[in-house]
């Protein structure tokens, strides 16, 4: 709506005006209040990690200390959830900046009373050393090197023989952003969680673990993007991406790739590995590109604008221009306000205009759509549920891992990577950096694979090539989609043979028709699909009855379930697997170990046997059981099932992941305690 857009372009550029002043229409008394009392509620109900998340929010909205004392309130409330946390540092702190910004005299002796206990507690614990920042680093492996081929352009082969576990490539993002569902709880720069956020000075958007972040955040991007959040909100990541592509850029780069002979030479030139300059007046030109920075490189990166549906083209130019008007003129000052080197004509400068700057931007939103990297992490799925998923009410009990997308990112030189279904290298992010690790050993000659999503591990080969068609538009002919015979589409789905107990599958294109794959025994399957839809429905009510609160009643017809699935189902089918977990689930609810565990181990068994010995999926479910383990004080079966997860964490996630730091804290638990039994013993 053009009123809207006008709407927000004014209050946009009010809001820079005001920037000096905290107290612009960016901080909200009552968003602040409210966010508060949210996090009061969490608390009294021993919610702590969502207290956290809804202080900190208060605290990016508060207005400044001068006008109110809501940013000493809200400091001195989230004090509270540090001190039941035992983070004596964090508590202290906000603490001391409740008291500096005017929290109210009458209620300190509540702050003087925690103040006591933490210093109390600090003196008595030795200080641990933080972990070393993470620091954008990038490194390419001397044994890769860059193919060039007419069919599939540009990919990287293997130059000698790369050994299992060797890093292949470890990059920095060029640019990122942060999907809007964990605002507030990742940095919106580095993507690390947040615990004691810091605030944007001038609006409630900007969110980040650390001042560094902060004000390397405001360099590069926040500059603009303060006090627009309502605007960015009106489109998705890959064109709020497409806006940060441009401000990492340097911007005599961005000038050169306005100007068309520039831009079509540099192609020809990343693209074809070789170019031929006509004359004199070229040799700057080669010079430029020779030594080009990234954003040469992901100009040159394919776009497929001729693939896209007219109404896919309407949407990229609609979410540019609308872009290009919102900011076209502040990026367009900035750029002017650069101190030209003498290569660079002066009109090259004058001519730039809000249609090159969308124009970039349009190139950039193909280009994301085939090369953008979505930066995951491992999350307990409890943990945030009630806000990244607002509208579940799947609010479980019992933490389990799973892989969540945090962000999109763009790594240019990761982007030249070739797509296997079943790849050579696995990915695994720390921070801004991306890090390409060798799954096996890779001859020298092949070709160095990364997945770009859909994997043998986890859907049919009629799923993979429909995706990667649709996504990539190329079909996939990698060795996974010739052979078809990984355990996951054997197994994972299939019924059990009532001759000779094998994996039963459907027939392709007979949705009725199914055959044993051991002893060729067919089957009659109207009335077993019956029988699975009533075991289905069995589950679902199984799982209402626990969310309810009526434990008991959900084990008992969760055992149903399995006991109907374990005679319909094969052994390494996923649905007999996932009754186990659920089962598992149930029974840590109560405080019954011996059987979650006993549970567990029998989903543990089928996700080692489908996904491999070295998979992530096997490594969670791993960390679930040493969980139960340790909560059941079955501690030597906790130990050795410890340290079989963490070399799969480490070679999978790396070292920082929050699994391996909770595996390390148990162990170092259990080593305490067995020594502590030792030593009375």
């Amino acid at each position: 709506d053009n009123d809207d857009i006008l709407k927000w372009k004014s209050s946009y550029e009010q809001c820079i005006h005001e920037k000096n002043d905290r107290n612009c229409r960016c901080k909200s008394a009552e968003e602040s209040e409210k966010y508060r009392l949210k996090g009061n509620k969490s608390f009294q109900l021993k919610d702590d990690q969502l207290a956290l998340y809804w202080y900190n929010r208060s605290i990016c909205s508060a207005p400044d200390s001068s006008t109110s004392s809501l940013l000493a309130l809200a400091l001195a409330n989230r004090s509270a959830v540090f001190l039941k946390l035992q983070q004596f540092k964090k508590c202290m702190l906000d603490i001391e900046n409740a008291l500096k910004l005017g929290y109210p005299s009458d209620l300190r002796s509540k702050l003087d009373k925690r103040k006591s206990i933490c210093t109390a507690r600090l003196d008595q614990v030795a200080p641990i050393q933080p972990p070393p920042l993470s620091r954008a680093s990038s490194y390419q492996s001397d044994k890769l090197r860059i193919h060039y081929a007419k069919e599939s352009g540009r990919s990287y082969k293997a130059e000698a023989v790369i050994n299992k576990g060797e890093i292949v490539i470890t990059e920095t993002s060029y640019a990122s952003v942060l999907n809007y569902k964990w605002h507030c709880l990742y940095c919106d720069h580095c993507y690390e969680e947040i615990l004691a956020v810091t605030e944007c000075s001038w609006c409630s958007s900007g969110c980040y673990c650390s001042t560094i972040c902060r004000d390397r955040a405001w360099d590069l991007y926040h500059w603009i993007e303060c006090h627009a959040f309502n605007i960015l909100q009106q489109v998705d990541d890959g064109a709020r991406l497409s806006l940060r592509i441009i401000l990492s850029t340097p911007r005599l780069e961005i000038l050169d790739m306005c100007n068309p002979k520039f831009k079509v030479e540099c192609k020809e030139w990343l693209t074809n590995g070789s170019y031929t300059f006509k004359d004199v007046s070229d040799n700057v030109l080669e010079r430029r590109i020779k030594n080009s920075g990234n954003y040469y490189n992901i100009c040159s990166l394919l776009s497929h604008s001729d693939k896209y549906s007219s109404e896919q083209m309407n949407q990229f130019y609609i979410e540019s221009c609308f872009l290009a008007f919102m900011f076209g003129q502040r990026i367009i000052h900035w750029i002017r306000s650069l101190d030209l080197p003498d290569i660079v004509d002066d009109c090259q400068i004058k001519n730039v205009n809000n249609t090159n700057i969308a124009m970039l931007m349009v190139s950039h939103i193909q280009q994301l759509r085939t090369n953008g990297h979505a930066i995951t992490k491992m999350v307990a799925s409890s943990k945030w549920h009630k806000i990244a998923y607002p509208e579940s009410n799947d609010f479980r009990r019992v933490s389990q891992n799973q892989q969540e997308r945090i962000a999109l990112s763009l790594y240019p030189n990761s982007s030249l990577f070739n797509h296997s279904c079943n790849p050579n290298t696995i990915v695994s992010f720390s921070g801004r950096n991306i890090v390409f690790k060798a799954t096996r050993n890779i001859p020298k000659g092949l070709d160095v694979t990364h997945c770009y999503g859909p994997h043998s591990n986890h859907m049919s080969r009629k799923e993979r090539i429909d995706k990667l068609l649709k996504q990539y538009y190329f079909t996939c002919s990698c060795d996974a989609c010739y052979s078809n015979t990984s355990n996951i589409e054997t197994f994972g789905n299939a019924l059990k043979c009532h001759k000779c107990d094998g994996p039963v599958n459907q027939v392709d294109g007979h949705q009725t028709s199914f055959k044993c794959q051991l002893c060729n025994w067919s089957m009659e399957s109207t009335k077993v699909i019956l029988e699975i839809s009533k075991c289905n429905e069995t589950f679902s009510r199984a799982q209402e009855l626990w969310k309810s609160g009526a434990t008991q009643a959900g084990i008992k017809l969760m055992e149903e379930c399995i006991s109907d699935r374990k005679r319909l189902l094969h052994t390494f089918n996923l649905d007999l697997s996932c009754s186990y977990d659920s089962l598992a689930k149930f029974f840590a609810d109560i405080g019954d170990w011996k059987n979650a565990y006993t549970a567990c181990r029998k989903s543990v068994k089928t996700v080692q046997f489908l996904y491999g010995n070295d998979s992530i999926e096997y490594a969670n479910e791993l960390h679930k059981i040493a969980l139960l383990y340790f909560n059941g004080k079955q501690m030597q079966k906790a130990l050795a099932t410890i340290d079989e997860a963490i070399p799969l964490f480490d070679f999978q996630c790396g070292t920082s992941s929050a699994a391996r730091r909770e595996l390390d804290d148990m162990k170092h638990c259990l080593l305490g305690y067995l020594k502590e039994q030792h030593a009375i013993h």
